[in-house]
């Protein structure tokens, strides 16, 4: 009976053979089921959920840098017909660049979801450094103004990012995500890919979904209030 590498999903037509030619994943086994109740699903579930929001980003990068350069290129703002050679070379060099910064983000995002232990690390200091921008900034704010209301808007209105960022550094940094970033780990979660991981329980997945939904009901509400108030 033919089977699929739980790891790599290199389909192996030979019943006899018991290990994966391509990656070396034993084949899964009835046994499999000990190796799964050994597994921390709910951790794996925020990597997963994180891992999955850095490709989300990734993707949407990648397509607002290229939109970007369609728009300058085709004529939006003026600019068709007239962009001299050094313009179109810097364009073009900070194209790649944005590219290749999105396409990164992509790829941590993949690796993260696959519980590469370096991946996690770099995910981390990224919402670190993050962090510390934004606490900077604030500080700059309260520091520059003597302005209540400004002082009080600086303060307030980082605090949901701030916790946000707080939440995915605790789900990257904590010893349990630690253990599950190890190549044992990974051995564990190919030798049961019966075991189902409940990524949509994961805070990390639903509460950008909600907030994401909350502003485009607000958006919808706006346009909706603007339409009619300019056309009647």
């Amino acid at each position: 009976m033919a089977w699929t590498c739980p790891r790599c999903a290199f389909p192996i037509a030979d019943e006899m053979v018991r290990r994966c030619p391509v990656c070396a994943t034993d084949r899964p086994t009835p046994g499999n089921v000990v190796d799964g109740a050994r597994r921390d699903v709910k951790m794996e579930a925020h990597l997963r959920a994180i891992g999955l929001w850095h490709r989300v980003e990734g993707a949407i990068g990648a397509g607002v840098v290229l939109v970007g350069v369609v728009a300058i290129v085709g004529g939006i703002g003026g600019l068709g017909g007239k962009v001299g050679a050094g313009e179109a070379i810097v364009i073009g060099v900070l194209a790649l660049f944005l590219l290749a910064c999105a396409a990164a983000y992509f790829m941590l995002g993949h690796y993260l979801a696959r519980y590469y232990n370096g991946a996690r690390l770099t995910a981390g200091v990224l919402v670190g450094l993050g962090t510390l921008t934004t606490m900077i900034n604030g500080v700059m704010v309260v520091f520059s103004t003597r302005d209540p209301a400004a002082i009080a808007m600086a303060v307030l209105t980082p605090l949901p990012g701030l916790a946000w960022s707080l939440a995915q550094m605790w789900a990257l940094f904590n010893d349990r995500a630690g253990a599950i970033c190890t190549a044992e780990y990974r051995a564990l979660v190919a030798r049961s890919p019966g075991v189902k991981v409940p990524l949509a329980r994961s805070p990390f997945l639903w509460v950008p979904f909600a907030v994401i939904a909350l502003w485009l009901g607000v958006g919808a509400m706006v346009t909706s209030a603007l339409w009619r108030l300019f056309t009647h």
